[in-house]
């Protein structure tokens, strides 16, 4: 297989994101009638930050503003309620000019393309997965993005929004067991945040909100204390976890949460550092389980996001191994465990290379999820802003 891809220089990287990114706001319809627009939460998250490294790489202000419109569109579309409920309005049930003014303050739609399930209606695991809702996951990326055009612009509006985001949905995701009392989250929520739609606690949701809400205190001073409570379920559930996965994406996710948690301390945030070794060891022991997979299978058979989720990570984690030497304490804790991925990393010009090869992104399997195919293909192309809390020049 060829490589060259992987290797090519960063003027080559670019022209590639460009054009996927074209087509990305073309195909979505960023440039038409919101109405009509096809808004995904995660996938615009990366998408957003996506076009802020664009900005930053060629200093060509249209993918700023196309990030900026991103934004808006989204809160417009996901921020409100859906063309087929009969609720009507934003989402937080604010007026329309309060709504405009904190688009975030009610959540934000997953983007499904089915009505989420009544309450009376039974439950099929199949088909909630086609079912609209909230997913925090989601709604962390979203954050994140927000805090990226935050920086980009200097406009405290943002943060703002990322603050007014995880305040109004956290709590309505964090829960206490009757039977144990202990602490856990849910996996969905209604789109009203009103009910759980399904009861059981996603893999990495804790260390998400964990870090998420790390990063809001840092961007939003002004409202740091109120997040103590959720802080301290967190830790209470996290500290409670076990990290190991065999899935692709989860491993990936694991290994930018961790660079996350590295910059974090490096900032000078309070961490668990005992956290941040189980964290990277559960993405370690995943790895390991990945080692008899075959790269060269039907690309048909495969589902590109996930793979490119995972080289996102050790992307990630080849950028954790250069900060920890930068820091004595995370060095002496974690700097052995993070050389041993090193037998990884060949794994992101196996994985790259072969999405990039345009024969590979030609059947239905990649078509039928080319949005957000697309867009984290360019974040493994361009990764910066999807990968940094704050900007080097803040």
């Amino acid at each position: 297989m060829n490589h060259s891809l992987y290797r090519a220089p960063r003027n080559e990287r670019i022209a590639l994101a460009k054009g996927l990114m074209e087509d990305f706001v073309n195909s979505t319809g960023l440039l038409g009638d919101p109405a009509t627009s096809r808004r995904y939460l995660w996938t615009d998250a990366f998408a957003v930050c996506n076009l802020v490294s664009l900005y930053r790489l060629t200093q060509q202000k249209r993918f700023l503003q196309l990030a900026l419109k991103l934004v808006v569109q989204v809160h417009e579309v996901l921020g409100r309620h859906r063309e087929d409920d009969i609720r009507t309005g934003w989402l937080s049930g604010f007026n329309e000019h309060q709504g405009r003014k904190h688009p975030t303050s009610g959540g934000l739609r997953i983007g499904k393309k089915l009505m989420e399930r009544h309450a009376t209606e039974s439950f099929d695991e199949q088909l909630e997965w086609s079912r609209d809702g909230q997913y925090f996951h989601y709604l962390a990326k979203w954050a994140h993005a927000l805090s990226v055009i935050g920086y980009e612009t200097g406009d405290k509006t943002y943060h703002r929004q990322a603050y007014e985001l995880i305040k109004a949905t956290l709590p309505k995701f964090l829960y206490q067991t009757a039977s144990s009392m202990n602490r856990r989250m849910y996996w969905k929520m209604s789109i009203d945040l009103s009910r759980p739609l399904v009861s059981s606690m996603g893999h990495l949701d804790p260390l998400d909100a964990l870090i998420v809400v790390y990063q809001i205190q840092r961007n939003y001073s002004e409202r740091k204390e109120d997040f103590e409570s959720e802080q301290e379920s967190l830790m209470e559930i996290c500290g409670h976890s076990t990290w190991r996965t065999t899935d692709m994406l989860s491993i990936g996710s694991l290994m930018i949460e961790a660079y996350r948690m590295g910059q974090l301390i490096m900032l000078g945030e309070t961490l668990d550092v005992s956290l941040l070794y189980e964290v990277i060891h559960g993405a370690y022991e995943g790895l390991s389980e990945l080692e008899g997979v075959d790269w060269d299978t039907n690309p048909e058979l495969r589902l590109a996001f996930r793979e490119l989720g995972l080289v996102i990570g050790l992307k990630a984690i080849g950028r954790f191994s250069e900060l920890v030497l930068q820091e004595k304490g995370l060095r002496d804790v974690l700097a052995k465990s993070l050389v041993a991925f090193e037998r990884f990393l060949p794994l992101v010009g196996v994985i790259e290379s072969f999405w990039l090869a345009p024969e590979h992104r030609l059947n239905n399997t990649w078509i039928q999820h080319v949005d957000i195919n697309e867009a984290m293909l360019v974040t493994t192309l361009l990764p910066d802003g999807f990968l940094e809390l704050e900007p080097e020049e803040s």
